[in-house]
Protein backbone atom coordinates (compact mmCIF):
# COMPACT_ATOMS: atom_id res chain seq x y z
CA UNK A 1 0.00 0.00 0.00
CA UNK A 2 1.67 3.46 -1.10
CA UNK A 3 0.46 6.85 -0.60
CA UNK A 4 1.51 10.46 -2.52
CA UNK A 5 1.13 13.27 -0.30
CA UNK A 6 1.20 17.16 -1.28
CA UNK A 7 5.11 16.66 -0.10
CA UNK A 8 6.10 13.95 -2.70
CA UNK A 9 6.54 11.96 0.31
CA UNK A 10 5.76 8.67 -0.01
CA UNK A 11 4.42 6.28 2.87
CA UNK A 12 4.29 2.36 2.75
CA UNK A 13 2.62 0.30 5.51
CA UNK A 14 2.87 -3.42 5.03
CA UNK A 15 -0.77 -4.47 6.67
CA UNK A 16 0.65 -8.14 5.72
CA UNK A 17 3.41 -8.19 8.35
CA UNK A 18 2.68 -9.30 11.96
CA UNK A 19 4.33 -7.09 14.53
CA UNK A 20 4.86 -8.42 18.15
CA UNK A 21 6.21 -6.30 20.90
CA UNK A 22 10.17 -4.91 21.63
CA UNK A 23 12.12 -2.13 22.22
CA UNK A 24 14.01 0.51 19.52
CA UNK A 25 14.95 4.25 19.64
CA UNK A 26 14.60 7.79 18.03
CA UNK A 27 16.14 11.03 17.82
CA UNK A 28 13.91 14.06 17.68
CA UNK A 29 13.12 17.27 18.84
CA UNK A 30 11.98 17.85 22.51
CA UNK A 31 8.53 20.39 22.23
CA UNK A 32 9.32 21.65 25.59
CA UNK A 33 13.02 22.22 25.91
CA UNK A 34 13.27 25.99 27.13
CA UNK A 35 16.08 28.36 26.29
CA UNK A 36 19.59 27.31 27.06
CA UNK A 37 18.00 23.17 27.05
CA UNK A 38 16.60 24.66 30.73
CA UNK A 39 13.52 23.22 32.09
CA UNK A 40 11.94 22.04 35.37
CA UNK A 41 10.12 18.39 34.24
CA UNK A 42 8.46 17.64 37.12
CA UNK A 43 7.20 20.87 38.02
CA UNK A 44 6.51 22.66 35.03
CA UNK A 45 3.76 23.89 33.26
CA UNK A 46 2.23 22.06 30.19
CA UNK A 47 2.26 25.24 27.97
CA UNK A 48 5.79 26.20 26.76
CA UNK A 49 8.20 26.27 23.38
CA UNK A 50 7.95 23.77 20.60
CA UNK A 51 4.56 22.54 19.25
CA UNK A 52 2.45 22.15 22.09
CA UNK A 53 0.02 24.40 20.47
CA UNK A 54 -0.40 26.45 23.40
CA UNK A 55 -1.90 23.90 25.61
CA UNK A 56 -2.09 24.94 29.50
CA UNK A 57 -1.20 23.34 32.60
CA UNK A 58 -4.61 21.81 32.63
CA UNK A 59 -4.62 20.39 29.37
CA UNK A 60 -2.77 17.06 30.42
CA UNK A 61 -5.30 15.82 32.90
CA UNK A 62 -7.70 12.94 32.38
CA UNK A 63 -11.20 12.67 33.66
CA UNK A 64 -10.65 8.91 34.17
CA UNK A 65 -8.53 7.11 36.65
CA UNK A 66 -5.50 5.35 34.83
CA UNK A 67 -4.48 2.17 36.78
CA UNK A 68 -3.42 -0.46 34.77
CA UNK A 69 -1.62 -0.49 31.24
CA UNK A 70 -4.92 -1.17 29.71
CA UNK A 71 -6.47 1.85 31.12
CA UNK A 72 -4.06 3.91 29.27
CA UNK A 73 -3.96 2.45 25.76
CA UNK A 74 -7.60 2.95 25.97
CA UNK A 75 -7.44 6.62 27.06
CA UNK A 76 -4.69 7.41 24.21
CA UNK A 77 -6.53 5.38 21.55
CA UNK A 78 -9.41 8.22 22.11
CA UNK A 79 -6.91 10.85 22.49
CA UNK A 80 -4.97 10.48 19.44
CA UNK A 81 -8.36 9.63 17.52
CA UNK A 82 -9.81 13.04 18.44
CA UNK A 83 -6.61 14.87 17.26
CA UNK A 84 -6.18 13.06 14.01
CA UNK A 85 -10.18 14.01 13.57
CA UNK A 86 -9.56 17.50 14.22
CA UNK A 87 -6.95 17.81 12.06
CA UNK A 88 -8.82 16.28 8.73
CA UNK A 89 -12.05 18.11 9.66
CA UNK A 90 -9.64 21.59 10.45
CA UNK A 91 -7.82 20.73 7.10
CA UNK A 92 -4.73 20.79 8.89
CA UNK A 93 -1.71 20.65 6.79
CA UNK A 94 0.57 17.72 6.32
CA UNK A 95 3.34 17.21 9.79
CA UNK A 96 1.51 20.52 10.71
CA UNK A 97 0.73 19.97 14.71
CA UNK A 98 -2.67 20.93 15.97
CA UNK A 99 -3.62 22.05 19.95
CA UNK A 100 -3.26 18.74 21.68
CA UNK A 101 -0.70 17.30 20.07
CA UNK A 102 2.35 17.96 22.57
CA UNK A 103 0.11 16.50 24.83
CA UNK A 104 -0.64 13.41 23.63
CA UNK A 105 2.71 12.74 22.47
CA UNK A 106 3.72 13.32 26.23
CA UNK A 107 0.89 10.79 27.96
CA UNK A 108 2.13 8.22 25.45
CA UNK A 109 5.60 8.36 25.72
CA UNK A 110 5.22 8.79 30.00
CA UNK A 111 2.35 6.13 30.24
CA UNK A 112 3.32 3.31 28.36
CA UNK A 113 5.92 0.87 28.46
CA UNK A 114 8.26 0.43 25.86
CA UNK A 115 6.50 -3.05 24.10
CA UNK A 116 2.95 -1.39 24.25
CA UNK A 117 4.59 1.81 22.79
CA UNK A 118 4.74 0.02 19.71
CA UNK A 119 1.82 -1.92 19.81
CA UNK A 120 0.14 1.55 19.98
CA UNK A 121 1.94 2.93 16.99
CA UNK A 122 1.14 0.01 14.91
CA UNK A 123 -2.18 0.25 15.81
CA UNK A 124 -2.78 4.20 14.71
CA UNK A 125 -0.33 3.79 11.78
CA UNK A 126 -2.03 1.03 10.06
CA UNK A 127 -4.64 3.77 9.06
CA UNK A 128 -3.90 5.69 6.46
CA UNK A 129 -5.93 8.85 7.80
CA UNK A 130 -3.14 8.76 10.38
CA UNK A 131 -0.05 9.59 8.34
CA UNK A 132 -0.08 13.04 7.85
CA UNK A 133 -0.24 13.02 11.83
CA UNK A 134 2.90 10.47 12.66
CA UNK A 135 5.38 13.44 12.94
CA UNK A 136 3.53 15.94 15.35
CA UNK A 137 1.83 12.99 17.26
CA UNK A 138 4.73 10.77 17.80
CA UNK A 139 7.61 13.27 16.95
CA UNK A 140 10.26 12.66 14.55
CA UNK A 141 11.56 8.90 13.53
CA UNK A 142 13.97 6.54 14.40
CA UNK A 143 11.29 5.50 16.99
CA UNK A 144 13.18 3.77 19.52
CA UNK A 145 9.93 1.71 20.35
CA UNK A 146 9.91 -0.19 16.85
CA UNK A 147 12.33 -3.31 15.84
CA UNK A 148 14.67 -2.99 13.41
CA UNK A 149 12.59 -5.29 11.21
CA UNK A 150 9.87 -2.61 11.71
CA UNK A 151 11.87 -0.14 9.40
CA UNK A 152 10.26 -1.20 5.86
CA UNK A 153 6.95 -0.42 7.35
CA UNK A 154 6.99 2.88 6.28
CA UNK A 155 9.25 5.85 4.64
CA UNK A 156 10.75 7.82 7.18
CA UNK A 157 11.50 10.61 4.61
CA UNK A 158 8.00 10.95 4.37
CA UNK A 159 7.11 11.99 8.26
CA UNK A 160 10.88 13.96 8.46
CA UNK A 161 12.75 14.93 5.29
CA UNK A 162 16.16 14.43 7.12
CA UNK A 163 15.44 10.86 8.78
CA UNK A 164 15.65 7.57 6.47
CA UNK A 165 15.57 4.95 9.36
CA UNK A 166 11.62 4.13 11.23
CA UNK A 167 13.71 2.16 13.50
CA UNK A 168 17.69 1.45 14.93
CA UNK A 169 19.51 -1.61 13.81
CA UNK A 170 20.32 -1.99 17.65
CA UNK A 171 18.11 -1.81 20.88
CA UNK A 172 19.85 1.34 22.74
CA UNK A 173 19.22 3.31 25.90
CA UNK A 174 16.26 5.68 25.48
CA UNK A 175 17.40 8.57 24.45
CA UNK A 176 16.59 12.47 25.87
CA UNK A 177 13.14 13.27 23.44
CA UNK A 178 11.72 10.03 23.69
CA UNK A 179 11.95 9.98 27.58
CA UNK A 180 8.53 11.53 27.75
CA UNK A 181 7.35 13.44 30.96
CA UNK A 182 9.48 11.42 33.67
CA UNK A 183 7.38 9.33 35.69
CA UNK A 184 9.89 9.70 39.44
CA UNK A 185 11.89 11.78 40.33
CA UNK A 186 14.45 12.07 42.80
CA UNK A 187 15.48 15.12 45.96
CA UNK A 188 18.11 16.05 42.64
CA UNK A 189 15.51 16.58 40.15
CA UNK A 190 16.90 13.75 38.06
CA UNK A 191 13.81 11.96 36.37
CA UNK A 192 13.14 8.13 35.91
CA UNK A 193 10.59 6.16 33.98
CA UNK A 194 10.34 2.14 35.02
CA UNK A 195 11.53 -0.16 32.46
CA UNK A 196 9.19 -3.69 32.13
CA UNK A 197 9.20 -5.84 29.31
CA UNK A 198 6.99 -8.24 30.28
CA UNK A 199 4.07 -6.44 31.94
CA UNK A 200 0.68 -7.17 30.16
CA UNK A 201 -2.19 -4.58 29.98
CA UNK A 202 -4.06 -6.13 32.64
CA UNK A 203 -1.05 -5.12 35.41
CA UNK A 204 -0.93 -1.75 36.98
CA UNK A 205 1.27 0.71 35.46
CA UNK A 206 4.88 0.32 36.17
CA UNK A 207 5.49 3.42 37.78
CA UNK A 208 3.56 2.53 40.68
CA UNK A 209 6.06 1.29 42.40
CA UNK A 210 4.03 1.03 45.87
CA UNK A 211 1.27 -1.09 43.88
CA UNK A 212 3.52 -3.54 42.06
CA UNK A 213 4.77 -6.51 43.46
CA UNK A 214 7.28 -5.75 46.53
CA UNK A 215 8.61 -9.31 45.68
CA UNK A 216 10.68 -7.91 42.64
CA UNK A 217 13.56 -6.25 44.84
CA UNK A 218 15.63 -5.63 41.60
CA UNK A 219 13.62 -2.75 39.26
CA UNK A 220 15.25 -1.50 35.75
CA UNK A 221 15.33 2.50 35.49
CA UNK A 222 15.99 4.88 32.33
CA UNK A 223 17.51 8.17 34.14
CA UNK A 224 17.55 11.42 32.64
CA UNK A 225 19.36 14.40 33.67
CA UNK A 226 17.85 17.98 32.59
CA UNK A 227 19.78 19.85 29.98
CA UNK A 228 21.63 22.71 31.08
CA UNK A 229 23.99 25.45 29.13
CA UNK A 230 27.65 24.66 29.04
CA UNK A 231 28.05 27.93 31.48
CA UNK A 232 25.20 26.81 33.88
CA UNK A 233 27.04 23.55 34.20
CA UNK A 234 30.09 24.67 35.36
CA UNK A 235 28.25 27.17 38.16
CA UNK A 236 26.65 23.58 39.57
CA UNK A 237 29.32 21.40 39.71
CA UNK A 238 30.86 23.68 42.04
CA UNK A 239 28.11 22.95 44.36
CA UNK A 240 28.20 19.64 46.32
CA UNK A 241 24.50 19.59 46.05
CA UNK A 242 23.77 21.31 42.86
CA UNK A 243 26.24 19.11 40.84
CA UNK A 244 24.27 16.01 41.77
CA UNK A 245 21.51 17.84 39.47
CA UNK A 246 23.90 17.20 36.10
CA UNK A 247 25.25 13.98 36.77
CA UNK A 248 23.91 10.09 37.15
CA UNK A 249 23.36 8.58 40.44
CA UNK A 250 26.18 6.10 40.83
CA UNK A 251 26.64 2.54 41.99
CA UNK A 252 25.98 2.76 45.88
CA UNK A 253 23.63 5.42 45.93
CA UNK A 254 20.65 5.51 47.23
CA UNK A 255 18.28 7.11 45.89
CA UNK A 256 14.19 8.28 47.27
CA UNK A 257 11.67 8.43 44.41
CA UNK A 258 8.62 10.01 44.31
CA UNK A 259 5.93 10.14 41.36
CA UNK A 260 5.99 13.22 39.39
CA UNK A 261 3.10 16.04 39.46
CA UNK A 262 2.76 15.30 35.56
CA UNK A 263 2.03 12.02 36.32
CA UNK A 264 -0.46 11.83 38.55
CA UNK A 265 -1.94 14.55 36.54
CA UNK A 266 -2.02 11.73 33.49
CA UNK A 267 -3.44 9.42 35.79
CA UNK A 268 -6.29 11.42 36.81
CA UNK A 269 -4.93 10.88 40.56
CA UNK A 270 -4.64 13.57 43.50
CA UNK A 271 -0.98 14.89 44.68
CA UNK A 272 -2.18 13.51 48.18
CA UNK A 273 -1.62 10.43 46.47
CA UNK A 274 1.46 9.88 45.50
CA UNK A 275 4.16 7.58 47.63
CA UNK A 276 7.56 7.62 47.98
CA UNK A 277 10.12 4.35 47.23
CA UNK A 278 13.61 3.95 48.52
CA UNK A 279 16.49 2.25 45.80
CA UNK A 280 20.33 1.22 46.23
CA UNK A 281 21.95 1.48 42.64
CA UNK A 282 23.29 -1.60 41.42
CA UNK A 283 24.69 -0.39 37.90
CA UNK A 284 24.63 2.41 35.99
CA UNK A 285 25.44 2.64 31.76
CA UNK A 286 25.09 5.94 30.40
CA UNK A 287 23.37 6.25 26.93
CA UNK A 288 26.49 7.31 25.46
CA UNK A 289 29.57 9.66 26.53
CA UNK A 290 27.92 12.64 26.50
CA UNK A 291 24.13 11.06 26.87
CA UNK A 292 21.44 12.82 29.01
CA UNK A 293 19.79 9.32 30.15
CA UNK A 294 21.18 6.25 31.29
CA UNK A 295 19.90 2.73 31.97
CA UNK A 296 20.23 2.00 36.05
CA UNK A 297 19.50 -1.29 38.02
CA UNK A 298 18.37 -0.36 41.54
CA UNK A 299 17.26 -2.91 44.06
CA UNK A 300 14.83 -1.67 46.67
CA UNK A 301 16.02 -0.33 50.19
Amino acid sequence: MSNQNAFGDVFWFDSRNSYDSGEGEEEGEDPRLGPAGQSDWSDRPTGGGGDNGGEGDNEGATERAITTIGDAMSMLTDRFESQIQKAIENLTPFNTPVHGDGEARIAFYTLLPVPHQRRFFLKIASAQRSWPRLRSLFGAPPYSFLHAQDSAMLNATGIAHTRAHMAYEEARITNYSQFGAGQLTDEYSREYRVVDTAATESDILPSSLSLTSSSNNRVQFIVRVQKRSKQERIRRMKDQFMRKTILFPVSGDVIVLRETKRLLKLQGRSRDTTSQNAFKVLQVRPRDMNASTASVLAMRA
